[in-house]
């Protein structure tokens, strides 16, 4: 987040940005988004988390109402609303960041509720597994190393694969950018048309 915040003008840059204006936009943009960063990403690993002991509804209860949130903040910030100032693009990266804090919000409330099926399950496993102690190598050798390098093996090719069609579409989107912002505007409608084409 921090790194994102600092380096939000070099960012835009490198994704094709060539006017000023368009810069200063971006920029104010990803600054604010920079934010949510963070918690976005950590409800992430939580989602995946409560997904893999099959809860799968909190998850989508995450996702829709962070949607929701998204809907409703957008307008409030971009155009303003009562005392809430008219913010524009830094609104619209506001909103976003402020819904990805209430989704992480709720994920780790839901993380640590007793009667939660997670909870339930953790502490089943940990009551089988593992005892406290403060010796680190007994925690060390709790590790299970061959499940780590299994994933590492399930993982690393899907993780290449994301990397690769990031890299393509910002050297695709770094291209267009010297046609204009015009037509760098109609390639990142198309490419986010294709990520709702990919949606489950």
């Amino acid at each position: 987040s921090i790194v994102t915040f600092i380096f939000a003008r070099n960012i835009v840059g490198i994704l094709g940005a060539n006017s000023p204006a368009l810069i200063q936009f971006g920029t104010d943009y990803i600054q604010m988004l920079a934010f949510g960063i963070a918690p976005n990403l950590i409800g992430w690993i939580i989602s995946y988390g409560f997904q893999g002991i099959g809860d799968f509804k909190t998850p989508m209860i995450a996702m829709l109402a962070g949607t929701m949130a998204n809907l409703i903040l957008d307008p409030i910030h971009i155009f303003g609303f009562g005392p809430i100032p008219s913010l524009g693009v830094t609104g619209a990266g506001l909103a976003t960041a402020l819904s990805q804090i209430l989704v992480f919000a709720f994920l780790v409330a839901k993380l640590f509720n007793r009667k939660s099926l997670f909870a339930q399950k953790m502490k089943a496993e940990m009551s089988k597994h593992i005892k406290f102690t403060l010796n680190p190598i007994h925690w060390i050798k709790q590790i299970e190393f061959n499940i780590i390098g299994q994933i590492t093996r399930i993982g690393f090719p899907i993780g290449i694969q994301f990397m690769t069609v990031f890299i393509s579409l910002t050297l695709l989107q770094n291209m267009v950018s010297a046609l204009g912002s015009s037509n760098l505007a109609a390639v990142t409608i198309v490419i986010r048309f294709i990520f709702i084409l990919g949606l489950p």
